[in-house]
């Protein structure tokens, strides 16, 4: 059974805007207004293929 991860930390600090992910989800890649500027960050750092999603301001957040 794989544990889930603690993304808290990581979404804590950005509020707005789109985030990319390592394909393991353990390490913040990117950051940015548009889902095109997250991609194409990731792409310069060798990530073909992130973890990406869109941040809101929550105070609590479970996906499994």
């Amino acid at each position: 059974m794989t544990r889930p991860i603690d993304l808290s930390k990581i979404l804590a600090k950005y509020k707005k805007g789109w985030i990319a992910l390592s394909p393991d989800n353990k390490k913040l890649i990117a950051i940015g207004k548009t889902l095109k500027e997250v991609l194409s960050e990731s792409e310069k750092k060798g990530i073909s293929n992130p973890t990406v999603f869109k941040s809101a301001p929550v105070k609590n957040l479970f996906a499994g």
